[in-house]
């Protein structure tokens, strides 16, 4: 097929399901949410100024190598204006707000205060300002009417573009949805998004929207199911990567997401029980990471369970070169271990911090590891505050369980999986990133109508025997 025809009929189809198939689900959003479904599109694929080059639209200069075009900058700003003001004109109770997100509110303060021994303060500022965006980007859909429908509606309608565009452009846009090796023989798909393992995981949060879509009405006869069936074989086929590259993480960890989607079923009365797994499951992922610290420094032989575990995962003892990484920049780190080099301020170009990266072909701009980039910028006591806001989520997903199931169990679902994400990829404060947006989604509590109208029956109910008590 001739790929113009292929992008035409891209587009054809696209029209249809945003036009046709997402009018029949009659899913009652309201339009301020086209904002974060935009900001949630460039977070998952490239930026708008990469996209403008791509259409071989000049840009102006300005940015370097280390913080984008000015095109970018210029769209991230308009975005945060325009939610602020959106914000600004609801009836928001900001005080329960600030008080069940305290611990995201001190790192958001910890990251502000570490651009002061930042050495480059204006691109931490702005890197800040980015990832202070996606704060603002979730803070509009969670006080929508209905925060699960408003997260589902943009997770969908993200994908309804996302995911055929990534296959036309791997199969007929090569230059753009291909990528190769330094040897020029090997290939890994990255369809809209900037690599394979971005593709992965645009690709995992795909297949489980439309898992939880056809979970949710399976015994239901909908004349628009038929696009989830498709729209999920779609996203597997993107997950499952080249024959060359397979973003395993993804892979694995979409694993994980659809068994902690399925065992929450058998939780939805039983909170207490849903509590102590939720609780589990964060010390497991704490001892993983803890055990792939000491690999780093002194790793395990090939015939441990380690080993056993990580050669059956298809990756050698190296993690794909992932520990040697880790070394370097440990050792880097251990000069500013408490604070870090400054949010933002380590992976800049070339300008930064290890020996061996100025003489490579590329560029190295994380560590392959959330939990070790966070440690690289604000230090030991900014990885601890990571941990808190995941920590403290517990609760507010847990209560969330009652007044919308299907809320709590997606809170639930992607937190554990963001922090399964993280021991091989990084994603932490990156404003930028998909899966940060989603890691906000999850951990914030913003109260909605249900449980509010949850806490005032329980409250006129308490009253009331309280009057009979007195009578």
């Amino acid at each position: 097929m001739p790929p113009k025809l292929a992008f035409l009929l891209g587009i054809l189809f696209v029209a249809f399901v945003y036009r046709v198939v997402e009018r029949r689900r009659a899913a009652n959003v309201f339009p301020a949410l086209f904002l974060p479904l935009l900001w949630y599109i460039l977070v998952s694929s490239r930026s708008t100024g990469v996209w403008l080059s791509v259409l071989g639209v000049p840009l102006p200069s300005g940015g370097g190598d280390t913080e984008g075009s000015i095109v970018d900058r210029t769209v991230y700003f308009v975005l945060c204006l325009i939610g602020l003001c959106i914000l600004s004109r609801r009836n928001i109770e900001w005080g329960p707000i600030f008080r069940e997100n305290r611990w995201l509110i001190v790192l958001y303060l910890f990251m502000f205060l570490s651009v002061a021994w930042s050495d480059y303060p204006w691109v931490s500022f702005k890197r800040l300002v980015k990832s202070f965006t996606a704060v603002v980007m979730v803070l509009v859909v969670l006080t929508d009417g209905d925060p699960f429908t408003a997260i589902e509606t943009i997770l969908r309608r993200g994908a309804y573009l996302l995911v055929p565009f990534s296959i036309i452009v791997i199969k007929y846009f090569r230059d753009i949805g291909v990528e190769y090796d330094w040897s020029g023989t090997g290939f890994s798909w990255r369809g809209l998004t900037t690599s394979k393992n971005m593709l992965g995981q645009m690709a995992m949060t795909s297949a489980l929207c439309f898992v939880w879509s056809i979970a949710r009405n399976w015994k239901k006869k909908r004349p628009w199911a038929i696009f989830d069936y498709l729209y999920l074989a779609m996203s597997l086929y993107l997950l499952k990567g080249s024959d060359n590259a397979v973003s395993m993480t993804s892979l694995s960890v979409f694993g994980v997401g659809f068994f902690i989607f399925l065992i929450s079923f058998h939780l939805r009365n039983k909170p207490a029980i849903a509590l102590r797994g939720l609780t589990a499951l964060c010390v497991f992922i704490l001892g993983i990471l803890s055990i792939l610290f000491v690999h780093t420094l002194s790793p395990f032989p090939e015939d441990s369970i380690l080993g056993w575990a990580i050669r059956g995962l298809g990756r050698d003892m190296t993690l794909s070169g992932r520990t040697e990484i880790w070394t370097d920049v440990l050792k880097v780190a251990s000069r500013d271990p408490l604070f870090g080099v400054g949010y933002g301020g380590f992976w800049i170009g070339r300008t930064a911090n290890i020996p061996w990266d100025e003489h490579l072909s590329w560029v190295l701009g994380e560590g392959h590891n959330g939990y070790l980039d966070v440690y690289l910028q604000i230090g030991l006591i900014g990885v601890l505050l990571v941990l808190a806001v995941a920590f403290f989520a517990r609760q507010g997903i847990i209560q969330s369980f009652a007044a919308d199931f299907e809320y709590g169990r997606y809170r639930m679902t992607f937190l554990v999986v963001i922090l399964f994400v993280n021991l091989t990829e990084s994603t932490f404060l990156r404003g930028e990133h998909s899966l940060w947006f989603l890691f906000l989604l999850s951990v914030i509590s913003v109260r909605s109508q249900n449980e509010r109208k949850m806490e005032e029956t329980a409250v006129d109910k308490s009253e009331t025997a309280a009057q009979e008590q007195d009578a």
